[in-house]
């Protein structure tokens, strides 16, 4: 029986072609919108889920009263951080972090400078590697924000500047040719569906 509807479904195709045709390709193009769009869902909802305590950490923004309206900003002001510390005594932990973006000079024995550009270039508290899951494969996410000259680099950065994450350890950079830092570890390459897509990240 099964058998009769494919021998029919088949010359109805054939004496309807264009027909056919269309149908086909409608169907096709709304399986694959269905699944591109399955794809950008999955993906947007899947923002720093690999971290363990993700339940447990809450960003604070800013709230803006304008003539146009109420704005937004996912950052706020610095003194905000010591302030929770001492007002909200409670909170387990508080971090902060900023985003700049400058120019990194590799000092070279024998050779010239290096200078290269660098935008994911992080200023970030000691307590931020405590509170958040990001993958090590060198350094101690306790201690490696401990001096204020320390330095950490993503995998993806360190194989940039010095060609091979363990040659990076333990050499210097100068950040905006001023600040000079030390590697002191290395972080696995941060997933794309990461809020903070590090790559220096500084004390």
């Amino acid at each position: 029986m099964l058998k009769n509807y494919f021998k029919i479904a088949l010359r109805n195709l054939q004496r309807n072609k264009t027909y056919a045709a269309l149908n086909i390709l409608g169907l096709s193009v709304g399986i694959a919108a269905s699944l591109l769009i399955f794809v950008v869902i999955r993906f947007q909802t899947s923002f720093d889920n690999f971290h363990t305590k993700k339940d447990q950490i809450y960003r604070v923004g800013s709230q803006f009263h304008t003539q146009d309206g109420v704005d937004y900003s996912d950052g706020v002001s610095f003194p905000t951080g010591p302030a929770l510390r001492i007002d909200f005594p409670q909170i387990k932990e508080v971090a902060s972090i900023y985003r700049d973006g400058g120019q990194i000079t590799l000092e070279e024995k024998d050779k010239q400078q290096k200078r290269l550009r660098e935008d994911n270039f992080y200023y970030a508290e000691p307590e931020f590697f405590k509170m958040f899951d990001f993958g090590w494969l060198s350094g101690d996410a306790t201690t490696c924000l401990k001096n204020p000259n320390d330095a950490v680099l993503t995998q993806e950065i360190a194989e940039k500047y010095f060609g091979s994450w363990r040659s990076a350890i333990g050499k210097t950079f100068k950040y905006e040719n001023i600040h000079l830092y030390t590697v002191k570890g290395i972080l696995k390459n941060i997933p794309p569906n990461s809020d903070f897509p590090l790559g220096v990240v500084v004390p």
